[in-house]
């Protein structure tokens, strides 16, 4: 199988890095990052990236790539994870990738005609000014006659994606929902296993993860940031944590503010964690795999290579 690759998706977590490691060591695999923001430099604590040494000497594709005041579309992601990917098969290795961003898994694994656009900050930040002085509501009533499909599905308080569907309308002429309804076939032979676990357990990973972060320096990681000049409006900075933190760090720095940011920083992971899985059941052609808790990676590593030990 020429163009067969091994992907492992899911929600936020479950250690789908570790798994990937573990099986990329008995089936001279090298790993192809799916991950938004793990493409961004100097960002390693908040993107939870794996270090040197937790990457066990297995080559990593598609993590370190640019910096975080650099943006970065998801049609160059899939451009430059491509390359990556034929490189690995042509070296006669196994592709493996990993991670839970669906649409860059889409838009890896499948023929989307993405519209190449750079972004447009000033335009980008009087939207968000706009909707600081005259609210969401005017901002959200704006995109109504742009793109009525995405008008219906966001809500005026998803600011963020309201405003990028009218920034991708200002640089292309064209709606998301019309790039999104573009021709999607795949174009590798793709093997796809899905990590599950209860909510109650999910949840509970998900807090356990954040306060590791925390413990591990996430505060000083997004003050360094802010000393290279990174900005809110920066690609990077849409990473759950880092704007929520330099919004911490302008109010001024307590005990009670940091609390209540990692608080929400929790809540808006878990938020996350449930559209990622909003996401990939849609896909039928994944294999879903039900932890029994978070933490047995290698029980689920060693499943999935007897599930594909034949395949190579």
């Amino acid at each position: 199988m020429a163009n067969r690759i091994i992907s492992i998706v899911g929600p936020t977590a479950l250690g789908k890095t570790k798994i990937a490691i573990m099986l990329a060591k008995k089936i001279k695999g090298e790993i192809v990052s799916c991950d938004s923001m793990q493409v961004y430099r100097h960002m390693n604590v908040g993107t939870a990236k794996p270090s040197k040494e937790e990457m066990g000497n297995i080559p990593h594709f598609m993590i370190d790539i640019v910096d975080p005041n650099k943006n970065y579309s998801v049609a160059l992601f899939a451009k430059q994870a491509k390359i990556c990917i034929e490189n690995i098969i042509s070296r006669k290795k196994v592709p493996l990738l990993v991670g839970g961003a669906g649409l860059y898994f889409d838009a890896i694994t499948k023929d989307i005609d993405f519209v190449e656009c750079e972004a447009d900050l000033k335009y980008r930040e009087k939207l968000f000014k706009l909707a600081k002085t005259r609210g969401n509501n005017f901002v959200y009533s704006i995109l109504e006659n742009i793109d009525f499909c995405s008008f219906k599905n966001l809500h005026p308080n998803n600011l963020k994606r309201v405003v990028r569907a009218l920034e991708f309308y200002h640089l292309t002429g064209k709606t998301i929902t019309q790039q999104k309804s573009a021709q999607k076939t795949l174009i590798y032979d793709s093997l796809t296993f899905g990590l599950s676990v209860s909510r109650e357990k999910l949840y509970l990973a998900i807090e356990n993860r954040v306060d590791e972060m925390f413990r591990r320096g996430f505060v000083e990681e997004v003050k360094e940031l802010l000393n290279m000049g990174v900005n809110k409006f920066n690609t990077s900075i849409q990473a759950i944590g880092y704007k929520e933190i330099m919004n911490y760090l302008e109010d001024g720095e307590d005990e009670k503010r940091l609390a209540e940011t990692i608080m929400l920083i929790k809540q808006k992971s878990k938020n996350y964690a449930k559209r990622q899985l909003t996401w990939f059941r849609k896909n039928n052609d994944i294999r879903w795999i039900t932890l029994q808790n978070c933490y047995d990676v290698k029980k689920v590593a060693e499943d999935i290579f007897l599930q594909i030990k034949n395949l190579f």
